[in-house]
C-alpha cells in the first residue's frame, strides 16, 4: 500500500532549497497556494530584464508536476530523496512535444 501524505510543504520546502543570492543575482521563491504552483525566480544585479525562472512545479491531485528545472540540481531526484514515490512525480519538461 502506498503512502498518502500532503505534498505540499515538501514541494515548498525542496524548492526553497534553490533560493540562494550570489554576488550577481538575487533568488526568490514564488509560490500561489490557491494554485498550488511554486517557483524560483533569479533576478541578476545588473540586468533585471535578464531575470530568469530556473523551477517552476505544481501540484495536480497527487502528482508533483516539474514545468521547468533549468538546474544542475535535478527537482525530481531532490523530490525521491524526500520520500516522494517516483510515480507521483512528473517531468512535464521532458515530455515529448
Amino acid at each position: 500500500m502506498e503512502r498518502v501524505f500532503d505534498l505540499t510543504p515538501i514541494v515548498e520546502r525542496e524548492i526553497a532549497n534553490y533560493v540562494w543570492d550570489q554576488d550577481d543575482s538575487k533568488a526568490y521563491l514564488m509560490k500561489n497556494e490557491a494554485h498550488q504552483i511554486y517557483g524560483v525566480l533569479v533576478i541578476p544585479v545588473n540586468n533585471p530584464q535578464d531575470s530568469q525562472t530556473i523551477i517552476v512545479a505544481h501540484i495536480e491531485g497527487n502528482k508533483i508536476v516539474i514545468d521547468t528545472d533549468l538546474t544542475d540540481k535535478p527537482l525530481y531526484k531532490a523530490l525521491i530523496n524526500a520520500g516522494v514515490p517516483d510515480n507521483q512525480v512528473v517531468r512535464a519538461y521532458a515530455q515529448p512535444r
